[in-house]
């Protein structure tokens, strides 16, 4: 996975304007001073095991990660660390790409609700987490709960085919909602 760490060199690229978010950034900031934050930057400082142990949940999700020690010791080395200025591209391409009727991510204007001025930057991330999404949370034509022995929720569904509709990603709809449909009862999806 991305940004995983290894045994071996690897060259990673964060864009200051979407990947790295500061933890004592004041909350007065502007847009604009968050933005900036790259060119100015005093201290970069790097967190490791400070993630949600699941292992410690009493139920289910218990059998599903193994426990983790934050103290285990290990080498960390950084070499040829650069900053430099200019657009952060993305190379992930959106599903809705596909060019279907209404897709995400337009940014537009919804109603009287005006998008940021620099959302098309964020339109390759988008794509990004919906990738992993799919990754990590998709088997098939069903949404699973990893954390609760792969379990098919019916809320899971029903936001997987909304998140699917969003990115104009109609093929992935289609098949969550082929799913769904074998299982209807009285209009919704039957649940225990």
């Amino acid at each position: 996975m991305p940004g995983q760490l290894s045994s071996t060199f690897q060259t990673f690229t964060y864009c200051f304007d979407r990947d790295l978010y500061p933890a004592s950034l004041p909350s007065i900031a502007t847009n604009a001073q968050r933005e900036a934050l790259g060119a100015t930057l005093l201290q970069l400082q790097f967190d490791f095991n400070l993630g949600k142990d699941y292992s410690a949940q009493p139920d289910a999700t218990t059998r599903a990660y193994p426990a983790f020690d934050p103290k285990s010791a290990f080498d960390f080395w950084v070499d040829d660390v650069q900053f430099v200025t200019g657009e952060c591209m993305s190379n992930t391409p959106s599903p809705s790409n596909g060019s279907p009727t209404k897709a995400f991510p337009q940014n537009a204007p919804i109603g009287n609700c005006m998008p940021a001025a620099n959302a098309s930057k964020f339109s390759g991330e988008i794509a990004k987490a919906y990738a992993t999404w799919m990754k990590n949370f998709v088997q098939n034509d069903k949404v699973i709960s990893p954390e609760n022995q792969n379990h098919i929720a019916s809320e899971g569904m029903g936001y997987g085919m909304l998140i699917a509709a969003a990115m104009g990603d109609k093929a992935t709809f289609d098949k969550f909602w082929g799913y769904v449909a074998t299982k209807l009862n009285g209009g919704l999806m039957d649940w225990r």
